[in-house]
């Protein structure tokens, strides 16, 4: 009875759309997966809603070291586009062929990005802490999580 009218709330406020959502990006990835590609010891996912249209992922282990994973499925592609020509300004920028319509690998410090288009939703895989593994690690996980749109 509980479960129902907690569903019932989340339909009539629009909420049930963005907690699946937020699910959605949680399961693009397992922690295990993520763990096993990158040695991180990661803890279980959260999913956040960043209010802009993305929902957010994050498997952390610490400032230091983490991973998240950011789905935007309408409108993903201007913001693809604008985020690779903002990255281009501060970043070094490495196009990643045979990944989705468009990809690309953004590397700043410890930080490491690929962000990839497939139609119009966007999936941006962030690592910190990962290293130059990063650059082999990230399309790996990117495939799989295309694998899971």
């Amino acid at each position: 009875m509980k479960q129902s009218i907690l569903v019932l709330a989340l339909m009539a406020t629009g909420g049930l759309t963005a907690v699946l959502a937020q699910n959605r990006a949680c399961q693009l990835l397992t922690v295990d997966e993520i763990r096993k590609a990158t040695g991180m010891d990661l803890e279980e996912p959260r999913p956040e809603n960043s209010g802009a249209g993305d929902v957010n992922c994050t498997y952390g282990s610490g400032i230091q070291k983490n991973f998240s994973i950011s789905l935007h499925e309408k409108g993903g592609k201007p913001l693809f586009l604008r985020n690779r020509q903002a990255a281009s300004k501060r970043r070094t920028v490495t196009s990643v062929a045979s990944l989705g319509d468009d990809a690309y690998m953004a590397s700043f410090g410890p930080l490491s990005q690929i962000s990839v288009l497939r139609g119009d939703t966007t999936i941006l895989l962030t690592i910190v802490g990962g290293g130059p593994a990063a650059q082999t690690i990230l399309p790996e996980l990117a495939r799989k999580a295309l694998g899971r749109l």
